[in-house]
């Protein structure tokens, strides 16, 4: 936690030690953690992983897990939330669906959508 302003050098090195250790375990799509809580600006600087710039809105793998960043998120993940200060942003990553994940969205949708036109012209 910060309790003011988030000053990030840029190049900053983050790491995860912990999180991709065993990919599908224990991450479920969508699943948001916070890595920082502060209650003043961001200075605009970002971390670098695996020597690559994560700017906000950045995706990144770790271990096969797909990962976005968030450097003003107004809310956190489920992690630490005894210690979040009010009115406060985070620095975020959110595990991200894989891309089937959203084909087979679609396609409920889309058959959902056939039967209810379905229903109606038989009801008519």
């Amino acid at each position: 936690m910060v309790n003011g302003d988030l000053t990030i050098d840029n190049a900053s090195l983050l790491s995860f030690a912990d999180i991709g250790s065993q990919p599908g375990q224990f991450v479920q799509d969508t699943t948001v953690f916070a890595m920082i809580n502060y209650t003043g600006t961001w200075n605009g600087g970002t971390f670098t992983y695996n020597s690559q710039p994560l700017a906000d809105g950045s995706r990144f793998f770790v271990d096969g897990q797909m990962w976005e960043i968030d450097y003003n998120a107004t809310t956190g993940g489920l992690n630490y939330t005894a210690d979040y200060q009010p009115s406060s942003s985070f620095v975020t990553v959110t595990a991200v669906p894989e891309p089937s994940t959203y084909v087979m969205l679609a396609i409920a949708a889309g058959l959902g959508l056939a039967a209810a036109r379905r229903r109606r012209r038989q009801a008519a």
